[in-house]
């Protein structure tokens, strides 16, 4: 009995132990004043550990950060709002915890309300408040504090569609003003087009630095190798060698320009875009029609429909067109090693703005049930080709794309 008591005396006393994480390890990078700085990487990869840090929220176990200016970090928005408070005291409670005098709130007062656009609510409680409207006030409150350094953890994702553009025009203007930011976003395209420059994180770790487009790329590329991983396929060599036929041997299967991945049961052979008259084309006039084709080859037996996608970048790295060939229920079927297939895309006037496009091409795997769009990825390839669409003398494009209308006096 002795024996017994000691050994539930010391099972209940035992502590869980937990096994010692680092989130982030031998990071080290350098923002310059006035840029726009991008962090990218899949969930747990280390992104909000280093925007709290640079805040100052967290302290790391080693190395240091050096931060000059006044710094704003939406990460946790409302963190400092007392939810019994109405939301004017709420304005000067948050923005004296962000670092404004009584009286420079006042002088901002108005300015944060009409950006809020919460009305006769301003003098309610918080808590009486929806989710939108809260989340709208302390926004308008933290940009406007004047930051020199900002930092955002999906902010932008705020309230409804007119409160993001409304916030996207604010964020532009502080760029123009000077103001050092820091952006992490999921939303890829915001990065492109927001990011000076961007680094992929993955698993707590910089993987690497540059342009926002060449690091975009690469985390698309990650998550696709990591989709093929969860299906434990072993990599296969991309073979682009093709048999000698008239119309399958020429053209551009080196595709020599971009970065290319997939597992490699099916790869796209060639590409091509024609013209009305179906002659072959680099070039194609605003407005006209134009025609893509990709030559699909099967290296493996394909055991899943495909999925064939075709996407229009413009000289920014901005996705412009995209579109695939199940929006049109016409998808590649499986089949036998060494079938081949051509796939026509065609648009009756092509309306992108004039100007140079890469093409990125891929083939996805369609899930069986067909319940989402792919399943991994067979063949991707960035920058497959270069399209050039000219300038219509007689048509002035403002947009990136200039959509068909009728106008008319009634």
């Amino acid at each position: 009995m002795k024996d017994r008591g000691i050994g539930l005396s010391s099972c209940l006393q035992k502590k869980k132990r937990y096994k010692e994480i680092q989130s982030i390890s031998d990071v080290s990078f350098e923002v310059l004043e006035g840029q726009t700085f991008g962090i990218i990487g899949r969930n747990g990869a280390g992104k909000s550990t280093i925007l709290q840090i640079i805040a100052g929220t967290l302290h790391p176990t080693s190395g240091s950060v050096s931060v000059k200016g006044r710094v704003v970090a939406l990460l946790e928005l409302g963190a400092g709002f007392n939810m019994e408070f109405t939301g004017e005291e709420n304005v000067y409670l948050y923005g004296s915890i962000l670092g404004l005098s009584k009286q420079e709130i006042k002088e901002k007062y108005n300015d944060i309300l009409a950006f809020a656009s919460i009305g006769e609510f301003i003098n309610y409680p918080v808590k009486t408040y929806s989710s939108g409207m809260f989340v709208r006030l302390a926004f308008s409150v933290a940009i406007h504090v004047d930051p020199q350094v900002l930092i955002i953890d999906e902010a932008l994702s705020v309230g409804d569609v007119a409160f993001q553009h409304k916030c996207m025009a604010k964020l532009k203007q502080l760029q123009r003003n000077g103001c050092t930011i820091l952006f992490v976003s999921h939303d890829i395209d915001s990065v492109k087009s927001l990011c000076d420059e961007a680094i992929l994180l993955h698993r707590g770790r910089l993987l690497n630095r540059g342009k926002p487009e060449d690091i975009a790329n690469q985390y698309f590329a990650m998550i696709h190798e990591e989709q093929l991983t969860n299906r434990k396929v072993e990599e296969m060599q991309l073979d682009t060698h093709l048999v000698e036929d008239s119309i399958w041997a020429t053209g551009n299967d080196s595709f020599e320009h971009g970065e290319r991945h997939g597992s490699g049961e099916a790869i796209i052979a060639r590409l091509r875009f024609l013209n009305e008259q179906m002659l072959e084309i680099d070039q194609v006039p605003f407005g006209r029609a134009l025609y893509a084709d990709l030559f699909v080859r099967y290296n493996q037996p394909v055991t899943s429909e495909i999925n064939v996608g075709v996407l229009f970048r413009d000289d920014k790295g901005l996705d412009i067109l995209g579109d695939d060939s199940w929006n049109h229920k016409c998808i590649l079927p499986i089949g036998e090693a060494g079938s081949k297939i051509i796939i026509r895309f065609k648009w009756n006037s092509f309306i992108l703005k004039p100007g140079s496009y890469a093409i990125t091409v891929a083939l996805g795997a369609m899930n069986a049930n067909r319940t989402q769009w792919n399943d991994y990825y067979y063949d991707w390839i960035e920058r497959a080709a270069f399209l050039q669409v000219k300038i219509d003398p007689v048509v002035r494009v403002w947009s990136k794309v200039l959509l068909p209308a009728e106008v008319r006096i009634l």
